[in-house]
């Protein structure tokens, strides 16, 4: 029982981890588009 509350908080990280990293991931893709967008913008 205590391993498999182990491998449960095991894989609770590191979806935890993905989600956290696709995150911040995506969020600088779109800072990079807001960029691109803003330097059009001004020229």
């Amino acid at each position: 029982m205590f391993k498999e509350v182990r491998i449960g908080l095991k894989k609770n990280i590191t979806l935890k981890i993905s989600l956290t990293y696709f995150g911040t991931f995506k969020g600088q893709n779109e800072n990079k588009k807001r960029l691109n967008k803003n330097n059009n913008f001004l020229f």
